[in-house]
């Protein structure tokens, strides 16, 4: 499959880039914006599904029609450049962003609750998205896609599923070459449906774009990828993603889309070591290529290790982010946020001394300008105006998720 997609996607780019779209290195941009747009949309719409399935509450209507909306958005984004290959194929790869969801809702099944099958559509999802983003790469430098990027693809996802599978508990027993299958002849499709135009046979040299963006500071979140558009990852646990008002999705509130998108990647009781055992952030990388990450985790490590031992996970992450360049040589901007205190009482152990001595080490292994301070603001004892409720003594309300907004505001806010 991956000789089949590399010599797909060098074929069609020899015919697209031939005719008048490739006078200019441009060119390239508004299709490999696109490959990029229809990868995140489909990793969007499988963790709707996933969301369905750790809740048992049934698909969310209103879940997939926010990453629909959200394709639109990156379409007008990508149109606006004026240089696409393709006209008016929104639509039609929404359609096929639709169909994959059909089909892996056939394959895996949606009635119930399991956190297994859940699993399973997330990594069907960054699948889909990672692989588009080695074509995007390719659609953007006028190469065949790299047999490397689209392997990388492959061994995350065959060890996730596998290992998803030798877990138990799936609705369904998964075949993970079938939907490896089904993912792959989405993206063919895709490709094709963002390549495939009449042409003329005029011929043009093209140079690889660089990047037109102005130096970014040590602590700014600036366009690095040079999309047009600030994008921040928030690495996360819980307190990232665990209620409606979770500071990604206040943030995201007080910008327009069109110029700062705020990607959300909280993952339910996960801590840096899962993170990285895990080997979570190389594929979120590859598919979203942001421009800043904030990695805000460290206290499920606490509760259940020491300060050094979070540190080292953190600091690998953070490390690992940090080598993420961009096709122009920008890198991407690595945060990290301090950790909030664990509040005794109501939570029945005292993890504040480990968790302070785990933000002194960030406070002294990392430059001030890359700290993000989630613990200094908190109260003293546990307080209602931040707190979920009074009964959990580490989850955050929507007032603790309000204030964090404002922090990350203030960062976004910075300027070179």
């Amino acid at each position: 499959m991956h000789v089949r997609t590399g010599t797909l996607v060098g074929a069609l780019l020899a015919v697209a880039l031939a005719g008048p779209a490739a006078s200019h290195a441009s060119g390239r941009l508004c299709p490999s914006d696109k490959a990029n747009a229809a990868g995140k949309e489909s990793l969007c719409r499988a963790r709707c599904d996933a969301a369905a399935l750790r809740s048992g509450s049934g698909p969310s209507s209103d879940c997939h029609d926010r990453c629909r909306s959200k394709l639109g958005l990156a379409w007008a984004r990508a149109d606006r450049k004026g240089d696409c290959i393709v006209a008016g194929d929104e639509g039609a790869v929404a359609d096929q962003v639709g169909a994959l969801v059909v089909a892996l809702e056939g394959t895996l099944g949606l009635a119930g609750r399991s956190a297994c099958t859940g699993k399973q559509y997330q990594y069907a999802g960054r699948r889909a998205s990672c692989r588009l983003k080695c074509h995007a790469t390719a659609i953007r430098q006028s190469v065949p896609v790299s047999s490397a990027c689209l392997d990388g693809c492959d061994r995350s996802f065959q060890g996730r599923c596998l290992g998803a599978n030798a877990a138990g508990g799936c609705l369904v027993p998964v075949s993970c070459a079938g939907v490896a299958s089904t993912v792959d002849a989405f993206v063919d499709g895709t490709v094709t449906a963002l390549l495939t135009a009449t042409t003329t046979t005029t011929t043009s040299t093209t140079t690889p774009p660089t990047s037109t963006t102005a130096p970014a500071c040590i602590g700014c979140v600036a366009d690095g990828n040079g999309n047009g558009v600030r994008e921040w990852m928030m690495v996360g646990d819980s307190n990232t993603t665990f209620i409606a008002c979770a500071y990604p999705i206040v943030l995201q509130s007080r910008y327009d889309p069109l110029d700062v998108t705020i990607l959300d990647e909280g993952d339910f009781g996960s801590s840096a070591a899962s993170w990285v055992a895990g080997d979570v952030l190389a594929p979120l990388l590859a598919a979203f290529d942001p421009d800043a990450v904030l990695i805000s985790l460290g206290t499920n490590d606490i509760v259940v290790g020491t300060a050094e031992a979070a540190w080292a996970n953190l600091q690998q992450l953070y490390d690992q982010a940090a080598a993420w360049c961009h096709a122009n040589g920008d890198c991407v901007v690595p945060f990290v946020a301090t950790v909030p205190p664990i509040y005794s009482p109501p939570d029945p152990v005292d993890y504040n001394p480990e968790i302070q001595a785990l933000n002194a080490l960030i406070r002294a292994s990392v430059p001030a300008e890359r700290v993000v301070d989630f613990d200094s603001w908190m109260p003293a004892t546990w307080d209602a105006s931040v707190m979920w409720r009074d009964t959990d003594g580490r989850h955050l309300g929507c007032g603790g998720h309000a204030i964090r907004a404002d922090v990350c505001e203030a960062v976004l806010d910075r300027t070179p």
